[in-house]
């Protein structure tokens, strides 16, 4: 995992335990099992399609206010 900004300075296995303790109890998992954690989500189409409109959207304002 690559840490964040934020994130490296901070111990999780207290919390890790903690999460295989109650996966353990509700009888999910054993403790030995290792959990995957993610701190942003992945850019989806929708997201790199916004942002290209946005793109395209202030430069063609951008164009207007030179004409202008």
């Amino acid at each position: 995992m690559i840490p964040g900004p934020g994130v490296d300075n901070h111990d999780f296995g207290p919390l890790w335990q903690e999460l295989g303790e109650v996966w353990e109890e509700h009888g999910r998992g054993t403790p030995n099992l290792r959990f995957l954690t993610s701190f942003s989500k992945p850019t989806s189409m929708g997201d790199q399609l916004n942002k290209n409109n946005q793109d395209i959207f202030k430069a063609y304002h951008s164009e207007l206010a030179a004409i202008v």
